[in-house]
């Protein structure tokens, strides 16, 4: 569930898009452009992606009478009930939101904003418990991306607990109890130190079981796992450093967003400093990630091949 948002070179416009899953078929939404103006917009819904969900796609355009940061708002009925972290969740309003600035400036006149690449279904988790939900954002016009994990505008919305961590975007190491639960994200297009816009997603999360395994803290490692260079071209160096006590195997591992294994190695261990290089020349341009197994906990880091 997405905004894409999209700016002109001339006239003040943008063209939006809007992504999102629902238990029923939903020809139309409503948009309040942020100027004053409220729109029903129409799109295509498409086929079941699982069962009992349909795929819906709208797309809008609108026409500002002036520059200026404006804050699009898609407005829909309610979230789904029974979210762990969302009190009263089927009472509570689903509202998404993107802003956009609008400028004369021919430098800045003409954008796209931040394209998440990933959909917002790919959401796995390992056996140590960890879920990963990697969005990978990307500008076409090249521009900074910052990344923010962000509370749903709804009443009662708080953080579930985490073992250990819980970061943008998107690791959550790791949940403590089953259920249901919905996070937000928010993806910041800054050019030449200039903020440009926002968009945001926010995705469900169904916990089915908790896997018992140490937790990270526990993990024999000092300095935990560095890749070099990041982002990178041809090759990337590993480097992984234990205590001098540790005696057991650490297993590498390099997979793709859509989680295929591209390489891997088990390494033996007595302890000290272990490093591994990967050819990454013929991987197409994009984002990947390096897994690290010991003593059945796992460490994943993300890397940038361009």
């Amino acid at each position: 569930m997405e905004f894409v948002v999209s700016g002109g070179p001339h006239d003040p416009y943008v063209i939006i898009g809007i992504h999102t899953f629902t238990e029923d078929i939903r020809f139309n939404v409503v948009v309040d452009w942020g100027d004053g103006t409220i729109e029903t917009i129409y799109g295509a819904v498409f086929s079941e992606p699982e069962p009992n969900l349909y795929s819906n796609e709208y797309l809008g355009e609108h026409i500002y009478q002036d520059t200026g940061i404006y804050e699009i708002t898609y407005r829909d009925s309610f979230w789904v009930d029974g979210i762990v972290n969302v009190s009263n969740s089927a009472m509570q309003p689903f509202i998404l939101k993107s802003r956009v600035w609008l400028t004369s400036d021919p430098s800045f006149g003409y954008n796209h904003s931040v394209w998440l690449s990933t959909t917002s279904g790919f959401i796995q988790q390992d056996e140590s418990g960890v879920i990963v939900h990697p969005p990978v954002p990307v500008d076409w016009d090249g521009d900074d991306i910052i990344e923010n994990l962000i509370p749903l505008p709804v009443t009662g919305y708080f953080l579930p607990q985490a073992t250990d961590s819980l970061k943008c975007c998107f690791i959550w190491d790791k949940p403590v109890e089953t259920g249901q639960y919905a996070f937000g994200m928010e993806f910041e297009d800054w050019r030449e130190g200039k903020w440009r816009g926002t968009v945001q997603r926010f995705i469900l999360v169904d916990v089915d079981s908790i896997p018992v395994t140490p937790s990270k803290e526990q993990l024999p490692l000092v300095k935990g796992l560095v890749i070099s260079p990041n982002p990178a071209h041809s090759t990337i160096h590993i480097t992984v450093q234990l205590p001098a006590a540790y005696a057991g195997t650490v297993s590498l591992s390099a997979y793709n967003i859509l989680g295929q294994p591209l390489w891997q190695r088990t390494l033996p261990a007595a302890g000290g400093e272990l490093q591994a290089s990967v050819d990454v020349s013929t991987w197409p341009p994009g984002v990947y990630f390096i897994s690290l197994e010991a003593s059945g906990v796992v460490w994943v880091e993300k890397v940038l091949v361009r």
